[in-house]
């Protein structure tokens, strides 16, 4: 993705001219109080400067944050030298460094006292804190009191992770390697005891719900970067979109040497649901040994995707390095597990592409590299799957309690056998128990808790009376249960990992009626569920004030920078909400925006803000970690631009252009990775390349031998010190043994965004019903169309939305986003026909490339002009550049060019004229066809007088193209080819003059239901 070049600094000190402005008026405030004898009378004194106080601490802090008036509730003078300010608690949710707080006493010290020298303390957060020691500790100056609890770093030991992927070409030593992150997405549809029916935990509104509009930066951003940069990433909420789920027991397993059988001691099959009190993991075996394999087959359905999860038992004996091999098409991927952590409950491996050949597709498990240790081996799962948890109304059931106002403590026994008389009772609710009807990952964690093995102690903590309660409240308990036994948590029993860091990550940061933004809320607590203060490991507590202000100001100062200067940084809040008070590790709840707020979600909807938000958060932790271990953080680089794969001989010559972060100077790229793919088989596991770079134009290339008649798929990753990029688009090459021609793809296709709004007016908004978002990749958070765009109609229930509402038919499935690999699509039937091919992003193309080529194949998909927010600092993803069309106006081969907007994007004066003259087509009208058929209307091809489909609404496999374009020919040799079934409006204009031929379709080839003949019928009339 694009990331414009603006510079920002990370966090920002309070504007010096402003202080001094403020300084200035509070300094002649004090010396007329002082000049009308004011101090002479002491009382008089106090109760004067209290109001001159707390209006000098409010306009310092509403400079640093949205917060409301300060109020002070006392001044006390004790003496000529010292005063003690009492503010109230608000004023301790703004950050302050060591300037401020100087400051700040200097002021009150004018204003009280009439000179700047005296003594000053400041005390707010319910009279606990001086703002001294609410200083954050990457905003300290000078270091607190020797021995002081806040100096303290919080510091894990470090040993084996959980999961280690062994096959990478590449060592992390300046990321988050060796830590492991508990976070999680807000909610998940949740069984509602009262009601007697599943409910979303928030409103549906603009076009998404908050159960699963976090997973749009969790899923596809977030946990891809932590990843990336080596932490191990848990969640309580199943991960995997994949609907198809498999999971092979040991007793399905192919075994090679001695393995023992430990009965009931492990995972089993439980049937189509799991009632109350089930735990899987308690209905089965597993098997241990020292030496012998155990291969898992992938009895996959149909091939495509699945996020693989292994299950395990820990012993006392157990290995360290559990050595995993995942052969997923052949491919083969190797972990290391540490089996002395996680046993009894599902561990993420990776996500890889598999097919139906189990002799290529499995996973196994060997005592290699144990060194003597016990290895166990329990069950292998794949993919995500169908909700499995049914849940029926409860007699006693509970009204829901918002996290602020519980008052939680864990259950110290799991449920025990009831008696014959409370079975009986249960029997009869039990044969009412549903199901959610969703796929696992729309649920709440309290269902994925319990399908994981997660003791009900945990997750169950109303005893079943109300789920609301119990999925909020059960993930912190999580974590802790997570970390029990480890030195995060060394005196609680639990998994024994050492997780580092919590994150909640929710929208819910409120309402405004004006049109402006809600902005960013960071909540922590400084204690407990049992009131202490210091974390297990020794260090306070504190440090989690210290992480959320790292992680709010870089959020923060990132949106402003690239996108939206009038960003609201809102309060630092340290408040007892169960998320960010019941872990025992630094833990945040985060407020990123308000979800019902359109100002906000004008944002929140493009993918483009979502990843740079992602990338604040895990800079905001990797910067937080690195301060406390004393050692020096690398961010990971920015994904590379103007990839280009070509072929010279039986080499593909691979070029792209390194991409600067003007955020963050540490991100440079210091190697790369270059992933191949050949043919249907999947992706490897990487060659790290010493890329040389051209002089010319800087951009770093590397050659890769390759073998005729067989498809090659690369993508590149630039990395550091610090871990790995995003990747590039997938490019892709063939040489023909018997070449019928050469063919360059051009992928022109790169855009992402947000559905286009409605007219934003003082009394309608809202996201327009016929324009679908663009994902990157595919959409997670899109439910349904919205259908309320009047502002004043006001929410009255989460049933009767009011302004915002929106449909929910989508909720069930993922839908279609730009999947970056098109030139794949289009080379498959390029490799049948015998033509040889290349690839390139549009940003690579240049005269001089082009024309290498008989024919060039543009793809435009959905490409358009697109802004994002209200500033509109950035535009991107415009469809014809002036290099591009540079490059075409020289171009004397053949071209096929098809895209939604390659007319309503092209209508200024310059566009318009390049249209005309080199494309010879102008545009018509947008939303030209509303049934999407469309029929050739030329006579003389293979497919003269057929009718196509095009998608026309949302699904999970095919981009849908809902509003195309309509154009006509322009000038003499071109003419309509074809046309809408509909609106008889012109879909593709077909020209022909010298030998030179064009072929432009006003909508994306790629969204055809038939494109392999309507494509392979423009190649073969292009090249005959």
């Amino acid at each position: 993705m694009h990331i414009p070049k603006i510079l920002c600094n990370f966090a920002p000190k309070f504007e010096k001219g402003m202080k001094n402005v403020l300084k200035t008026v509070f300094v002649m405030a004090a010396l007329v109080l002082s000049a009308s004898g004011v101090n002479a009378a002491p009382k008089r004194v106090v109760a004067f400067n209290k109001k001159a106080v707390a209006d000098s601490l409010t306009s310092f802090a509403q400079r640093k944050a949205t917060v409301g008036k300060i109020k002070v509730t006392t001044v006390k003078v004790k003496n000529d030298n010292m005063v003690e300010v009492f503010a109230s608690r608000q004023f301790s949710t703004i950050p302050f460094s060591n300037e401020d707080v100087e400051y700040l006493h200097s002021v009150v010290s004018q204003i009280v006292l009439g000179r700047e020298d005296g003594t000053v303390r400041i005390y707010c957060d319910d009279r606990r804190h001086e703002i001294g020691r609410l200083v954050s500790s990457f905003r300290r100056t000078k270091d607190l009191p020797l021995g002081d609890i806040q100096c303290v770093p919080y510091r894990l030991k470090k040993g084996q992770p959980l999961t280690q992927n062994a096959s990478v070409p590449y060592t992390i030593t300046s990321g988050l390697q060796g830590e492991h992150i508990a976070l999680w997405g807000s909610h998940g549809i949740y069984f509602n005891q009262k009601e007697d029916r599943w409910l979303w935990q928030r409103a549906k509104l603009l076009t998404t719900v908050e159960d699963l509009y976090t997973t749009g930066y969790t899923m596809p951003f977030l946990v891809p970067m932590l990843e990336n940069a080596g932490a191990v990433v848990i969640q309580p909420r199943e991960r995997d979109t994949q609907l198809n789920e498999v999971i092979v027991d040991e007793r399905q397993a192919r075994t090679e040497g001695d393995w023992i059988s430990v009965q009931e001691a492990g995972w089993g099959d439980f049937g189509k649901e799991l009632l109350e009190g089930d735990n899987p993991f308690k209905k089965g075996a597993y098997v241990r040994t020292t030496e012998g394999t155990i291969t898992y087959p992938a009895s996959v359905p149909e091939e495509g995707e699945y996020a693989v999860y292994i299950s395990y038992k820990t012993e006392s004996n157990s290995a360290n390095k559990a050595k995993y091999v995942v052969c997923h098409r052949g491919v083969e991927t190797t972990y290391l597990v540490n089996q002395q952590m996680g046993g009894s409950m599902w561990v993420y491996l990776g996500t890889f592409d598999f097919s139906t050949d189990t002799a290529k597709n499995y996973v196994r498990l060997t005592s290699e590299g144990a060194g003597g240790k016990l290895i166990t081996s329990d069950a292998v799962r794949f993919g995500g799957g169908w909700c499995c948890v049914a849940r029926y109304a409860q007699p006693e059931a509970m009204d829901n309690v918002p996290s602020a106002k519980l008052v939680q403590g864990a259950r110290s026994k799991e449920q025990g056998a009831k008696s014959k008389e409370e079975e009986h009772e249960l029997d009869s609710l039990r044969r009412n128990a549903t199901t959610s009807g969703y796929p696992k990952w729309v649920e709440g964690a309290r269902y994925f808790m319990q399908f994981s093995g997660v003791p009900d102690t945990v997750y169950n903590y109303t005893e079943s009376k109300n789920d609301y309660i119990d999925d909020y409240a059960s993930r912190g308990q999580w974590v802790n249960w997570l970390a029990g036994g480890s030195s995060a948590n060394p005196k609680e029993k639990g998994q024994n990992i050492p997780v580092t860091l919590s994150l909640a990550f929710h929208t819910d940061a409120g309402n405004i009626k004006k049109d402006s933004i809600v902005g960013t809320l960071a909540i922590y607590t400084d204690f407990d569920n049992d009131k202490d203060t210091v974390y297990p490991n020794g260090a306070s507590q504190s440090k989690s004030r210290d992480y959320c202000d790292y992680m709010q100001t870089q959020i923060v100062e990132d949106i402003r920078a690239l996108y939206a200067p009038e960003w609201t940084r809102r309060m630092l809040h340290n408040s007892s909400y169960s998320e960010a008070r019941v872990p025992k590790v630094p833990a945040v709840l985060l407020e990123l925006l308000s979800h019902q707020n359109f100002a906000d979600m004008r944002y929140g909807l493009d993918p483009r803000f979502r990843f740079t938000v992602s990338r604040a958060i895990y800079k905001g932790m990797l910067r937080f970690l690195h301060e406390q271990y004393g050692t020096a953080y690398v961010v990971q680089p920015l994904p590379v631009e103007k990839f280009s794969a070509e072929l010279e001989d039986n080499n593909a010559i691979l070029r792209w252009m390194p991409v600067s972060d003007p955020l963050e100077s540490t991100a440079e790229p210091e190697y790369y990775v270059v992933y191949t793919r050949v043919e249907d088989g999947d992706w490897d596991n990487g060659q790290r390349v010493s890329a040389d770079k051209l002089p010319a134009d800087g951009k770093c290339f590397t050659s890769l031998p390759i073998e005729p008649g067989k498809r090659y798929d690369f993508k590149v990753v630039a990395g550091n010190a610090g871990g790995i990029s995003f990747p590039s688009e997938v490019l892709s090459v063939y040489k023909a043994p018997d070449e019928k021609g050469k063919v360059l793809i051009v992928n022109g296709f790169n855009r992402v965004g947000a559905p286009d709004i409605i007219a934003n007016t003082d009394s309608l908004a809202g996201f327009q019903t016929e324009s679908y978002p663009v994902a990157y990749k595919k959409d997670v958070i899109y439910i349904g169309a919205e259908y309320d765009f009047t502002k004043a109609n006001q929410w009255t229930s989460d049933d009767d939305q009011g302004f915002g509402a929106c449909y929910a038919d989508k909720a069930k499935e993922t839908e279609a986003g730009n999947t970056f690999d098109y030139p794949v699509m289009h080379g498959k039937v390029l490799e049948r026909l015998g033509y040889s091919y290349c690839s390139c992003a549009a940003g690579a193309v240049d005269s001089l490339m082009v024309a290498r080529y008989e024919v060039v194949d543009l793809i435009m998909g959905k490409q358009k002009e697109t802004s994002l927010g209200v500033q509109k600092i950035t535009t991107d993803f415009k469809t014809f550049t002036p290099e591009l069309q540079a490059a075409l106006r020289v171009y004397q081969g053949n071209l096929l060019c098809s895209g939604a907007y390659i007319g309503s994007d092209m209508r200024c004066k310059a566009d318009t004229a390049f249209t005309r003259q080199v494309l010879h087509y102008e545009y018509r009208t947008h939303h030209a066809t509303r049934n999407g058929k469309v029929r050739v209307a030329l006579p003389g091809q293979q497919i003269s007088g057929k009718e196509f489909s095009l998608v026309m609404e949302q699904n999970p496999t095919i981009l849908p193209t809902e509003n195309p374009d309509a154009i006509r020919p322009a000038g003499k040799n071109a003419k309509t080819c074809v046309r809408y079934d509909d609106s008889g409006l012109g879909a593709g204009v077909q020209y022909e003059e010298n030998g030179h031929k064009q072929l432009i379709y006003s909508f994306p080839l790629e969204s055809l239901e038939q494109f392999e003949p309507f494509y392979e019928n423009a190649i073969m009339w292009l090249t005959k």
